[in-house]
């Protein structure tokens, strides 16, 4: 899977009311809370692991399921393109022991409070607030891997479009990964693991 988002800082009250107003609903009654550890892979120094060039696996918990993730990304003008492979796992807890065995280490956690709202067709809206770090619209389009460069172009076009009817600012729209921000910040870090 492809996904294209990009992400701002913004109101989330003032973006949940232009949501609404342009008739968009919540998905579910209530937000989500998102767990998330982030794994470097063997080799690779937790305190200086950079999570564009190395490997890295993402454990998420979220309403008793769990999921595990690991994306190759580019940012370009805001805009973060993703080839994506996540699955679902039975056990957090086996995954992340399998990720020990095999020398990965966890080096951030993130816990992230969503409300989500379906824009269009395979584009979604949420509503995040990262413990840490503050208060994101962040806006998701999955498109089927083999879509062309015109195509993606077309759609980061459409997600900054979106971004400004929510009325947010282009200037708001931040290009670094959370778990940069997060590292940053000194905020969800994990200690490390025994080599």
């Amino acid at each position: 899977m492809l996904e294209v988002e990009l992400k701002a800082w913004a109101d989330l009250e003032a973006a949940r009311r232009r949501l609404e107003a342009l008739g968009k609903k919540p998905e579910g009654p209530a937000p989500s809370v998102k767990e998330d550890l982030y794994f470097c892979g063997p080799g690779v120094d937790p305190r200086t692991v950079d999570p564009k060039r190395d490997r890295v696996v993402r454990i998420r918990r979220e309403d008793g399921e769990a999921l595990a993730t690991a994306k190759r990304k580019t940012i370009e003008d805001g805009v973060e393109t993703s080839e994506e492979i996540e699955l679902e796992v039975s056990s957090a807890d086996a995954l992340q022991r399998l990720l020990d065995y095999m020398g990965y280490r966890p080096f951030v956690s993130k816990r992230k409070e969503t409300r989500a709202y379906v824009w269009a067709d395979g584009i979604h809206v949420e509503l995040n607030r990262i413990a840490g770090l503050g208060d994101f619209v962040e806006i998701e389009a999955l498109l089927p891997e083999s879509t062309d460069a015109g195509e993606v172009s077309r759609k980061k076009d459409e997600l900054k479009a979106i971004l400004a009817s929510l009325g947010v600012d282009a200037s708001r729209v931040e290009p670094r990964l959370y778990v940069e921000l997060l590292r940053e910040r000194g905020v969800g870090l994990e200690p490390l693991a025994p080599a």
